[in-house]
């Protein structure tokens, strides 16, 4: 079986505690994604919205218990996280009351109990809280304390995902998504799970891992101060939250010979997505935002190669503020990544043999302002790299190269982003294919990056005043 408990409480009778917008709407919009027989598929899905104390205890305890060990029992709070003057958490509800938390809120270590007798070994735990986020300045709520420790919830067979670990403001309210009336940490589960791109691999399932690699790829980047956090308890086997509904567009067949044999293909050749340029979508999603997603998980290396850092590999003479984000929210993990990224010499032939090939029938009649134009977006576009390995230095490293690769590319340990570009065609209009790293096809760009890196002559080393001596 799979089975949800959602509580939710936004309306609190101790006036020291802060009414929420967020719960209400995060718990039906939540609820009916689990319902959904194309996405959650729960067979029963029970919500609990602004009740009292005793109630919500009863149901948690009738929550875990009589179950079998292969059922699915997904919690999910969302409210306010307390912590009393020991350091304990309680969650509060709406006759919560911030001097009497032992007999009045949800303490950690009851929701633990219940879950440590549940038969059931495959449990997840999702909470949504911005803990002491009800004091005002000035009283006892200190930013900053740990909230969530290892031993909270201690125990076997459970995962925890959690917006925060630590005494922050987790909600954002309308400042961060325009008009949104769920939590940051909520809206992009949903999210995640609405669109089917918390499926990271794309295998058509969404497993609690993909879940929080998603959620926390996007809050990072929109609020830095606050970091999700997972923790596993000695979880046996793969849970599967949710199925991509998105999936059989990618994979099943149509009933066309020609575009079933197409999917079997790209099946077959690793490829799992296809962005129609690099502007257009698949699925919902920009290929700027599914590499963006991609190099924030990466805990190990990224290779690129393109003309600039601006928007990742894309052909632009400037620096876009969200690869300044990007640097910043790897610099700030405990396992940071290596860029290594290769950028056109900026007096490279290659560039004269790219002016012509865009220009046509132009460059011919004027070869030294297509060349010094050429000459000035990529001089620039390096500049600007070379500083920010003086700032980074930790996570990227730019070498120059001087001949055409035969494509755009990014690489991490997971996934190949391929724009056969090649200084062809005016513009950007070709696709962008995504390929999985156990196909071949990544393997030889692999070794094409790696080739290309070992004759390449670092950043450190231009000079846009000398002359470019040939090799």
């Amino acid at each position: 079986m799979r089975l949800a408990l959602i509580v939710a409480n936004s309306k609190y009778e101790d006036p020291t505690l802060s009414k929420l917008t967020a719960p209400a709407a995060d718990a039906l919009a939540l609820g009916e994604l689990l319902r959904d027989t194309q996405i959650g598929g729960f067979d029963d899905v029970q919500i609990l919205q602004d009740i009292p104390y005793f109630q919500v205890q009863r149901a948690i305890a009738d929550f875990f218990a009589d179950k079998l060990p292969d059922d699915l029992l997904l919690f999910y709070f969302s409210g306010h996280g307390l912590l009393d003057l020991q350091g304990r958490l309680y969650l509060g509800v709406q006759d919560t009351l911030c001097n009497r938390l032992s007999v009045t809120s949800l303490s950690s270590s009851f929701i633990k109990d219940e879950m440590e007798n549940s038969l059931s070994k495959r449990q997840v735990l999702i909470m949504d809280c911005c803990y002491s986020g009800a004091f005002e300045r000035g009283t006892k709520g200190q930013i900053g304390k740990l909230a969530i420790h290892e031993a909270t919830f201690g125990g076997r067979g459970r995962i925890v995902l959690t917006a925060s670990d630590k005494t922050q403001y987790a909600w954002e309210g309308n400042r961060v998504i325009g008009e949104t009336k769920n939590s940051l940490y909520t809206h992009y589960m949903i999210e995640g799970l609405k669109s089917g791109s918390a499926d990271l691999n794309g295998d058509g399932q969404i497993t609690p891992d993909e879940l929080y690699e998603y959620i926390y790829t996007k809050i990072i980047v929109a609020t830095p101060n606050q970091k999700p956090r997972k923790i596993v308890y000695d979880q046996q086997g793969e849970i599967v939250i949710a199925r991509n509904p998105h999936a059989h567009q990618r994979s099943s067949g149509t009933g066309n010979i020609y575009t079933d044999k197409i999917f079997r293909s790209a099946n077959e050749t690793g490829i799992v997505s296809i962005f129609p340029t690099r502007y257009g979508k698949f699925d919902g999603t920009s290929v700027i935002d599914a590499i963006s997603q991609e190099m924030l998980v990466e805990r190990s290396q990224i290779r690129l190669v393109g003309i600039s850092l601006g928007d990742y590999f894309l052909d632009r003479g400037v620096l876009h503020s969200s690869f300044m984000k990007l640097l910043e929210a790897l610099g700030n993990q405990a396992t940071k990544p290596l860029i290594r990224a290769l950028l056109v010499h900026p007096k490279s032939e290659t560039l004269r043999e790219r002016a012509r090939w865009e220009s046509g029938s132009e460059y011919f009649q004027e070869p030294a302002f297509f060349d010094s134009t050429t000459f000035i977006e990529t001089d620039g576009a390096v500049r600007i790299a070379k500083r920010l390995c003086e700032k980074y230095g930790a996570i990227l490293e730019v070498r120059l190269y001087r001949q055409a690769p035969t494509a755009f590319v990014l690489l991490t340990s997971r996934f190949a982003f391929i724009e056969a570009y090649n200084y062809a065609g005016r513009g950007s209009n070709v696709p962008i294919f995504q390929v999985q790293a156990d196909a071949s096809l990544y393997r030889y760009y692999e070794s094409h990056f790696e080739r290309i890196w070992s004759v390449s002559e670092p950043i450190s080393a231009y000079n846009p005043h000398g002359s470019l001596e040939k090799r």
